[in-house]
């Protein structure tokens, strides 16, 4: 894909901000070893940091459906299912889904993920450094799926919208716009 945006297009890949959105599940990407290697190595959305591209590697638990949950759903990371197909199955019968995010609920979704992160212990990330906390949320899940065969909802989606810059953490109380 990369070399088609390059060669074909002309577009400048290298000075665009990149995002890889990659679904953890115990049926899906199954390589944690792989996937370490991965989060260490797609830690910014725009610099290399000695990787052949750049990018940020985010990951949802278990899957990218947790960021619909979490537009809706308050202390959506106390949830917690072993599979996205479980998860799909769950807002279902709630009756949850991606037609009806809003700018709202997409507030709500960040204030989701920081309130998961705060549980989880994170207090501060760098977005232009990711990897170290992407690393710790990882090795915490992974330890969360070996005591209870089941990941906590987490979507991390949401760092793009605060990488790119188009919603901002303004103050210590956790007003998001």
């Amino acid at each position: 894909m990369f070399e088609k945006l390059i060669e074909e297009y002309h577009f400048p890949v290298d000075r665009a901000a990149i995002f890889y959105i990659f679904d953890r599940d115990v049926n899906s990407n199954t390589d944690p070893l792989f996937i370490r290697e991965l989060i260490r190595s797609l830690s910014s959305s725009r610099e290399n940091n000695g990787f052949s591209r750049q990018g940020l590697l985010l990951l949802s638990y278990p899957c990218v459906e947790s960021f619909v949950a979490s537009n809706f759903i308050e202390n959506s990371f106390q949830l917690s299912f072993e599979t996205g197909k479980e998860l799909s199955k769950y807002l279902e019968d709630k009756k949850i889904n991606q037609s009806k995010i809003t700018e709202e609920t997409v507030i709500r979704a960040v204030t989701e993920m920081e309130l998961a992160l705060k549980q989880l212990g994170v207090s501060q990330y760098d977005l232009d450094h990711f990897s170290d906390t992407n690393l710790f949320i990882f090795n915490h899940q992974e330890e969360q799926y070996i005591l209870n065969q089941k990941y906590r909802l987490l979507s991390l989606i949401c760092i793009i919208l605060l990488d790119l810059g188009l919603i901002d953490i303004v103050n210590s109380k956790d007003d998001i716009y």
